[in-house]
């Protein structure tokens, strides 16, 4: 494990280097503090630090409190300051100022082992904690089957698309995606085979939007896409590659080949209308029927208060 010794004392930096060597860690060692609290607050800085009380330029206890109040939990650094000084005001001093702990020279080489020991078990039980979180965090907006984000996701996806146009004038496509008898596929094939049908179609739409874009599962077999910065123009092209990529080969299912295709509903949001992502969602959802009833496998458009129905197949 990486760690950082600060120490302007060149004897006793090097005796200590050599024993944390021993002990197996990668020491970067510096000699004072304004080079210490560059060290340690480099996005790649170590997470275990000794830091000697007097250094030129700046002291351990103020690096310590410059780094606390800058960093972030996680990023979080276990850091031991090294003193002579062993006053019971000095030692309260030091831990005020964001120590973890506290030993005095010379020190004894059991008690810094044994101290790292628990600043490296505290660093790793933060670590598990962080990707739980993170786990956590992923599950809440990520739906658990295709990966794509979820219903929660993309809605909020689409407020916020909608605030951006407020701001910079620019128009935003949505696009509602439903695959084609859907309900066919699982009772044809079973429901292993309809999962493989969603997954392989969150596959194929990602392929097929712009890298500004964002598609998700909206529920079921629907999808939705929300298109930044797309007039009817932009959300008719994503909506028809989209369409080709999705119907453009069939899936092969162990030893099953299973067809399918999706109907589209396109709308536009323009800067200055009194509608909301609800009303958008509606006018999309309502294309999307007219998609279907249409004959399936093709885009329509709400637009100006119609829809507007184009054949892709």
């Amino acid at each position: 494990m990486r760690l950082l010794l600060a120490d302007d004392d060149k004897i006793s930096a090097l005796r200590l280097r050599r024993l944390l060597e021993t002990w197996g860690y990668e020491v970067e060692a510096v000699n004072d503090g304004e080079r210490a609290l560059a060290g340690l607050s480099k996005p790649t800085a170590p997470k275990l630090a000794i830091l000697d009380w007097m250094m030129p330029g700046l002291r351990g206890p103020e690096i310590i409190r410059r780094l606390r109040l800058e960093g972030d939990s996680r990023d979080y650094q276990y850091i031991i300051l090294l003193t002579s000084r062993n006053d019971q005001s000095d030692v309260v001093a030091g831990l005020e100022a964001g120590a973890d702990d506290y030993l005095t020279k010379p020190v004894h080489k059991a008690e810094l082992r044994a101290r790292l020991r628990v600043g490296r078990r505290l660093l790793e039980t933060q670590r598990r904690l962080l990707e739980t979180q993170e786990k956590l965090r992923i599950q809440a907006s990520q739906d658990a089957l295709t990966q794509l984000p979820n219903r929660r996701s993309m809605m909020a996806c689409l407020e916020n698309a909608i605030v951006t146009s407020h701001a910079d004038g620019s128009p935003v496509g949505l696009l509602m995606l439903d695959l084609d008898r859907f309900k066919g596929i699982n009772d044809t094939y079973g429901h292993g085979a309809g999962d493989a049908v969603l997954q392989e179609s969150a596959r194929r739409m990602l392929s097929a939007i712009r890298s500004q874009d964002t598609i998700g599962r909206f529920g079921g077999e629907e999808f939705l896409a929300v298109l930044p910065n797309a007039d009817r123009d932009g959300v008719a092209q994503v909506g028809e590659r989209l369409r080709a990529n999705i119907a453009g080969e069939p899936l092969l299912y162990g030893s099953i080949t299973i067809p399918f295709s999706c109907s589209l509903g396109g709308a536009v949001y323009m800067p200055g209308e009194a509608s909301s992502q609800h009303s958008l969602i509606q006018a999309a959802d309502q294309a999307l029927y007219a998609a279907k009833a249409a004959g399936r496998n093709r885009v329509c458009f709400a637009w100006a208060n119609s829809i507007d129905g184009r054949l892709t197949a």
